[in-house]
C-alpha cells in the first residue's frame, strides 16, 4: 500500500482561496510586528547614541560601533 501524496506541511492548498487569504493575513501581521520591532530597536539605539554623544567612554564606543553596524 502506498501512502497518499501530501503537499508541503503548513502551506495552504491553492484550491482553497480562504486558506490562502488567512495565510496572507498571517504573513502581513508577522511582517508588521517585525517592522515595528526593528523600528523601535533603531530608535532606541539612536536615542542612546544621542545621549552619549558628549561623553567619551567604553559604553559610548560600544554604542557607536553598534550604530555603525546597524
Amino acid at each position: 500500500m502506498s501512502q497518499p501524496t501530501q503537499g508541503i506541511p503548513n502551506i495552504p492548498d491553492l484550491t482553497h482561496p480562504q486558506e490562502l487569504i488567512e495565510f496572507g493575513n498571517h504573513i502581513l501581521k508577522v511582517s508588521l510586528i517585525l517592522i515595528i520591532l526593528i523600528g523601535f530597536f533603531g530608535l532606541s539605539i539612536a536615542i542612546i547614541s544621542f545621549t552619549l554623544r558628549n561623553q567619551e567612554s567604553e559604553a559610548n564606543i560600544f554604542i557607536n560601533e553598534l550604530v555603525s553596524q546597524y
